[in-house]
């Protein structure tokens, strides 16, 4: 126990940035230093477990933007390859078809985040599946592959009129 102890504080002491002198050392970090980071998120690992998808994040604030592009990566980590490439806006959530032949995801390419479908073995570009108003807020496939579920806000005074969104 005390060597356990001893160690991890030799770890976190090995870690901690030395004492500087007046106008020395690191410049501490700053919400924006964080925020230019690169993030990663949304891991899916494909049907076979062969693949990974997921979603990388970057913002520029000279350039005034935002974006989030998806990424796919062998389960070894070996390979890895950027598979959406939007200009305007952004594409994250990715979610794998049971059967491993499709990539959904979620982008921002137009009004609001609408579901969009890359087929993936075969190769081919990705398109909108739906344009529904206001956007989506999450989706699933079905067990089969045949459907899929998606959540969206919608308000009641629309009724079955959705265009009032």
């Amino acid at each position: 126990m005390t060597r356990t102890c001893l160690l991890w504080t030799l770890l976190v002491a090995l870690a901690l940035p030395s004492p500087a002198s007046a106008g020395e050392g690191p410049k501490p970090w700053t919400p924006e230093d964080v925020w230019k980071l690169k993030r990663v998120g949304a891991p899916a690992l494909s049907p076979d477990g062969s693949l990974v998808a997921y979603q990388v994040s970057e913002t520029n604030f000279e350039k005034d933007w935002s974006r989030t592009h998806i990424r796919i990566m062998t389960s070894d980590g070996i390979g890895d390859r950027r598979v959406t490439w939007a200009t305007k806006g952004s594409d994250s959530n990715p979610v794998w078809s049971p059967d491993g032949q499709t990539l959904a995801f979620l982008s921002t390419r137009q009004e609001g985040p609408q579901l969009h479908l890359l087929p993936f073995r075969d190769g081919g570009e990705a398109h909108r599946l739906l344009e529904f108003p206001g956007g989506i807020d999450d989706f699933m496939f079905s067990p089969d592959g045949r459907g899929i579920i998606f959540a969206a806000r919608t308000w009641p005074q629309c009724g079955h009129d959705l265009s009032c969104i």
